[in-house]
């Protein structure tokens, strides 16, 4: 079950009413497109109780009728295991994803890095553009959030461009971003060299 507006959602968007801002984000990406466990993994575990208030307030519909996401159990492995990687990889998903959140931020510099993202289809650029993005939200959202949306990015990133994005990543000397991109240094380490 998908999580949607309900016509008093979209009226309070478009009145500007008295929402916070994860109250106004929760609403814009509440599109019935995504589940219970998409917004989990986009706000944080926090965001169940704000979507069900939401729901209480006539603003939502669908947050009740859909099971709440299951807890994730460690399973204990002899083989360290690599970073998790997304099955289907593209520069086009990264763009997608990365444009849905700055359409968020509501902010002029925003706007422009998602104008920048649409028209670019140059992999050095749009990954560059993917670093701007991702630098623009960790300076409105803080780290703990940018970690969250830089993991993602991470597993999109197609594997010819992997290389180029973690050496870009570590040109920048953010640290959450470093962080983020270790694991990944070390996946392209024990990859096989081209014979």
């Amino acid at each position: 079950m998908t999580i949607e507006k309900t016509a008093s959602g979209v009226f309070a968007l478009e009145a500007r009413s008295q929402l916070a801002p994860k109250e106004r984000q929760i609403l814009i990406l509440s599109n019935g497109a995504r589940s219970l466990a998409d917004m989990v993994d986009i706000f944080g575990k926090d965001c169940v109780p704000l979507l069900k208030k939401l729901e209480q307030a006539g603003l939502l519909r669908g947050v009740s009728q859909t099971p709440p996401p299951a807890p994730v159990v460690a399973v204990p492995s002899n083989a360290a295991e690599g970073p998790k990687r997304a099955k289907n990889r593209s520069l086009a998903a990264c763009k997608i994803y990365l444009i849905d959140l700055l359409q968020l931020q509501q902010n002029e510099e925003a706007i422009q890095v998602v104008h920048s993202l649409r028209q670019s289809d140059e992999p050095h650029s749009i990954l560059e553009l993917i670093l701007v993005a991702l630098n623009l939200i960790l300076e409105r959202s803080g780290e703990r959030y940018v970690e969250r949306v830089a993991n993602r990015v991470f597993e999109i990133v197609p594997d010819e461009q992997l290389n180029m994005f973690i050496r870009l990543t570590q040109q920048l000397h953010i640290p959450i971003l470093d962080l983020v991109a270790r694991p990944y240094v070390g996946l392209l380490a024990e990859a096989p060299a081209p014979a």
